[in-house]
């Protein structure tokens, strides 16, 4: 209605989508889980710690964990192996690692992430995987951080919305993390 006062009379704008509902859920692919609670009124995290997000991963066949820092990856990477008792399926993927091992390991990654093969696959990562990485998870966890961040890792769950409706889960750990990145 605003852009019809802009315009001259008579001009009609034509909907080019009459079902914008209906297309909305078709196209969903991934909601966000943010591990909040409500406390006296005021939204706050429910802090995790590393051995808590291993517990949940390790519950799942395949899934993509997203840290802030190298320091965590590698902490919730060695959660998840002693909690699995291996490390087959299991991938630590940052820039320590050279070009070529990253593109080693992507290759593995997706082929375990391929419907036809489905063997377990967990990816613990920095946000380096966040742009220019083609691939697609079930299921997300991403440590807090910046709305494109965010976002950003969403798109590697459920990339080709061949699934139904995935979960990106947002948590936030026990450090203080207050200055890096504030909720509110």
């Amino acid at each position: 209605r605003d852009v019809q006062r802009l315009e001259p009379s008579g001009w009609k704008p034509t909907e080019i989508c009459s079902t914008v509902d209906e297309s909305y859920k078709r196209l969903k692919r991934v909601d966000f889980n943010f591990h909040i609670r409500q406390n006296n009124g005021k939204w706050e995290w429910i802090p995790k710690t590393e051995a808590a997000i291993a517990r949940e991963v390790v519950q799942k066949n395949q899934c993509l964990i997203v840290l802030n820092r190298k320091d965590l990856a590698r902490n919730v990477y060695n959660e998840i192996e002693k909690l699995r008792g291996d490390s087959r399926g299991l991938f630590l993927y940052n820039t320590d690692l050279c070009g070529l091992h990253r593109q080693h390991n992507l290759k593995e990654i997706k082929r375990r992430l391929d419907p036809d093969v489905m063997e377990p696959c967990f990816l613990v990562t920095t946000q380096s995987i966040e742009a220019g990485v083609d691939i697609s998870f079930p299921e997300g966890f991403r440590q807090n951080g910046p709305l494109p961040s965010l976002i950003q890792v969403a798109g590697r769950v459920n990339r080709g919305g061949g699934l139904t409706c995935r979960i990106l889960h947002v948590v936030q750990f026990n450090l203080d993390e207050k200055d890096l990145y504030p909720f509110d």
